[in-house]
């Protein structure tokens, strides 16, 4: 497998533009009420990856009685929140319970998650307040705290796909010690500064490049030596890591063409899109649900 894999990954449930299956309701997501929730994510999680699909390699929860008792802390972590702040402090939104599970439903046992191309979404939130951005803030979860819907709470409330309001995100050239960088902005720890993130053939000295460039020293024998962006190499191109392959897969010093079925992922855990890697042997993967993992706390 590829590492762990779940609606949590860039914080926004950004797969729902990808996904599609055959069990998805077609009229899309449909509001699912707080007493609801907690039987919704078990039949569209547990009983879809162990009575359905059937993980043969396994899943990020073991059995199906150990999804159906994940899923159910979960749902009473966040019942028990929302009665913590009875005032009306939090809100839970049913809108985004009804996008989690449709997208769970949507996966179907598909083998694979269909591509996206990487783009922010912000997070739908299963328990918000009303906090602003710039404003202290409280983290109960990953998709539970008290900001705005649509907000990260990271000590502040901040938009994760970035923003240019002064007064919350620095700008090229100011502190980042209080305050998240604006969008295309990378904070510079050592002079405490935000810094635009270099672009393919610019210098890389903090080792970010923009998007899928990748930064590498200029003389390989040298460590020391300035570092640059590059693009990811074709078929063939020397290598010294996966990420500077077109392929993702740098086995021997040169961009490869990854592993099909029946062949040998030793020492790399890489096969082709659909294959997983099982007693170091890419054999055909296990539906993309067993590899979802649900981060509601």
């Amino acid at each position: 497998m590829e590492g762990r894999r779940g609606f949590g990954w860039v914080w926004g449930l950004t797969l729902a533009a990808a996904l599609s299956g055959c069990e998805a309701s077609e009229d899309g997501p449909q509001p699912i009420p707080l007493e609801q929730a907690q039987d919704r994510l078990q039949r569209a999680l547990c009983e879809q990856v162990y009575g359905v699909c059937g993980c043969e390699h396994g899943s990020w929860y073991g059995t199906q009685g150990a999804c159906n008792s994940d899923m159910a802390e979960a749902m009473q972590y966040v019942r028990s929140t929302l009665e913590e702040f009875a005032g009306g402090e939090l809100t839970y939104d049913a809108a985004c319970m009804g996008q989690l599970v449709h997208q769970l439903e949507a996966l179907g046992c598909s083998p694979q998650f269909d591509p996206v191309e990487p783009q922010c979404q912000p997070p739908c939130l299963l328990v918000h307040g009303e906090r602003q951005e710039g404003e202290s803030c409280e983290l109960y979860g990953d998709l539970v705290n008290d900001c705005a819907q649509g907000l990260l709470c990271v000590g502040a409330c901040i938009n994760p796909c970035g923003g240019d309001d002064p007064g919350v995100y620095a700008g090229e050239g100011e502190s980042c010690e209080l305050r998240p960088c604006a969008q295309g902005l990378q904070c510079n720890f050592q002079i405490d500064r935000c810094e635009r993130i270099p672009a393919v053939g610019e210098q890389c000295p903090l080792g970010q490049c923009e998007g899928e460039a990748f930064c590498e020293v200029l003389d390989p024998v040298d460590p020391m030596s300035e570092r640059q962006c590059f693009a990811p190499g074709p078929l063939g191109q020397m290598c010294r890591g996966h990420d500077q392959c077109q392929s993702g897969y740098c086995p021997n010093g040169f961009c490869s063409v990854r592993p099909g079925e029946g062949e040998s992922c030793a020492g790399t855990q890489i096969c082709e899109a659909g294959l997983d890697c099982v007693d170091e042997t890419c054999v055909p993967g296990d539906p993309a649900l067993c590899r979802v993992w649900v981060p509601v706390y």
